[in-house]
């Protein structure tokens, strides 16, 4: 112990007491921390000669950082061009039937500004059709101030104009006006009633060979990422629509299945509707009664420690086998929260080491909503009211949280991804399938208690400048790693709204005592920093990042707190 005292003292100065008394108590301590990127921590780690320890949080990361780039260049390469074909198909075909003279029925101008929104949403420079474009300006001015409700006529019911305001990776310019005109085709949405089926029966009708091409192939993604949509479709209204009187139809789409996610507007049509997700579903039955928490969904994928924390006895994990690439990445995350693999370091057998797994979870998880925001239906909930034998720890390189379990389900979705997309972003060299590999072979030898080779022991002392080029997935920006995704808004007669948010902020340093050649050597790694609070309002990454830098940032929630260290001053990354 006393080599890694020494390394402590040199290297970071002494820790607080009750971080030092957590160290020797569970073999390991949480602190907050002050870096903006992991790449950062660990590269403080190679000036500072302090070993590296490559938590899952990184490994999380770095799958998280290439999904939210491969997602984001698959739209612009490929959906972005089909939804300008199906909205321009669409709104050619409804202006088509504009009679000559006279006045059109109200029924073709609703359909014809449905399509028209979306189309100048898509497009700010578009040319908008002289017949419309009083209201289409007067509707598209309105949705991208992304305030209050708004009255539509093109819409049967009122729309969430915030869900407007551009989030994620949506907050780029080359794929603003994506987002808004796919929000639009998900939250202009048509009552499945006397009064909205004429109107969604006329939008389903309208559709082309063209138009149909288009649709399947933003479904395909969105299916492909996060499931099908929740609310029926033109899927499943299309064969429904036949000659028949309005009440044979009304009767027929009576018997179409609900959907997963709580919604306060009923069954509706919805052109471009989000998805059910596991956890989505959750989050409204629970928001129905109190404020949820990532616990609720991390106790749902069997962690013990959620469990504990929420008061309820031991359960399995209740999420479904198969499904989407976000179904599947809630499936690595309950493996990570359920039994580690034989032969895990003494700090990995602590009920502490659950809770600090917990918070890797979640940071995972809300960085998953991050990515996925646009294409899974979010609830809306009302409420009443060297020879290593002989290696000084100084020249140890580091040591990878031993979960290869984890990190195979990691690398088997990266490659599903590739296999789906293989004209991608990364091209032949496959950075992230290299890293996950990597840490699979550490990870491996680790349990079994081999020793590293000294090309290992390198790569882990330098990890700092790989993560960084993993990080660089937008050309050569590194994107702000804080992240914050709104996951629920909850509606109270006559009291503000609540919008639950989830996020990640700076990188907190874990200091752990590991074995390697024979000794515990104390090394640092970084991990997540969670946070879930409720606002009035949806907050952009930028929005939170400024509250991350200000006097006041979001509180934690109790169980995701680290010990409190110095403020340190920030670098310029």
């Amino acid at each position: 112990m006393m080599s890694a005292l020494v390394l402590l003292q040199l290297a970071a100065g002494p820790l607080p007491a009750q971080a030092q008394e957590l160290l020797a108590k569970n073999g390991f301590t949480v602190l907050e921390g002050h870096e903006k990127h992991f790449f950062s921590l660990y590269d403080r780690n190679a000036y500072e000669k302090v070993p590296s320890f490559i938590s899952a949080d990184v490994v999380l990361h770095v799958f998280h950082a290439r999904f939210d780039e491969e997602l984001a260049g698959l739209e612009q390469r490929r959906l972005v061009a089909a939804l300008q074909t199906f909205s321009s198909g669409q709104l050619a075909r409804a202006l088509a039937q504009w009679p000559r003279q006279g006045a059109p029925p109200d029924g073709l101008v609703s359909l014809a500004l449905f399509h028209a929104v979306a189309l100048a949403l898509l497009d700010e420079r578009a040319a908008v059709e002289p017949r419309l474009a009083a209201l289409v300006s007067a509707e598209v001015k309105a949705l991208r101030a992304a305030q209050g409700p708004l009255t539509s006529k093109a819409c049967p019911l009122p729309v969430d104009a915030t869900l407007f305001l551009p989030r994620g990776h949506y907050e780029q310019p080359r794929l603003r006006g994506y987002f808004l005109a796919s929000t639009w085709y998900a939250q202009c949405v048509f009552p499945l009633d006397r009064q909205g089926l004429p109107g969604a029966a006329a939008v389903v009708r309208l559709i082309d060979a063209p138009a149909a091409a288009a649709l399947r192939e933003l479904e395909a993604v969105r299916d492909f990422v996060a499931g099908p949509a929740d609310d029926p479709g033109v899927s499943a209204l299309q064969p429904l629509l036949t000659d028949a009187p309005l009440e044979v139809l009304l009767a027929k789409v009576a018997k179409l299945p609900r959907g997963r996610v709580a919604s306060l507007r009923g069954p509706v049509f919805a052109l471009l509707g989000g998805a059910g997700t596991f956890d989505a579903a959750l989050l409204g039955r629970v928001g129905a009664r109190r404020t949820p928490s990532a616990l609720d969904v991390l106790a749902a994928l069997g962690s013990p420690a959620a469990l504990r924390f929420l008061g309820r006895p031991a359960a399995a994990s209740s999420l479904p086998p198969g499904g989407s690439y976000s179904q599947r990445w809630l499936e690595v995350l309950a493996l990570l929260l359920g039994p580690a693999p034989a032969g895990q370091p003494a700090y990995a057998k602590t009920s502490a080491w659950e809770g600090r797994v917990l918070t890797a979870a979640a940071g995972s998880w809300a960085e998953l909503k991050h990515d996925t925001l646009l294409v899974v239906k979010q609830p809306v909930v009302m409420r009443e009211g060297g020879d290593e034998a002989e290696l000084p720890p100084s020249k140890v390189g580091g040591f990878v949280d031993p979960r290869p379990d984890v990190y195979r389900a990691l690398l088997s979705l990266h490659q599903a991804l590739r296999a789906f997309e293989p004209s991608g972003v990364e091209g032949a060299d496959d950075a992230p399938g290299g890293f996950l590999r990597f840490v699979i072979e550490v990870s491996d030898l680790e349990l079994a208690g081999k020793p590293f080779p000294k090309a290992m022991d390198e790569r882990l002392r330098t990890i700092g400048s790989e993560l960084e080029h993993l990080a660089r997935t937008r050309g050569d920006r590194t994107p702000p790693q804080a992240l914050v995704a709104d996951v629920l808004t909850v509606e109270t007669p006559d009291q503000p709204r609540e919008v639950l948010h989830v996020g990640v902020g700076e990188v907190d340093e874990l200091w752990v005592k590991v074995p390697r050649a024979g000794k515990q050597v104390l090394m640092r790694g970084g991990v997540f920093s969670y946070y879930e609070f409720t606002r009035p309002t949806r907050l952009t990454d930028q929005d939170f990042q400024r509250e991350l830098d200000s006097t006041t940032p979001p509180p934690r929630p109790l169980w995701a707190r680290p010990v409190r260290s110095a403020p340190r001053q920030h670098r310029k990354d």
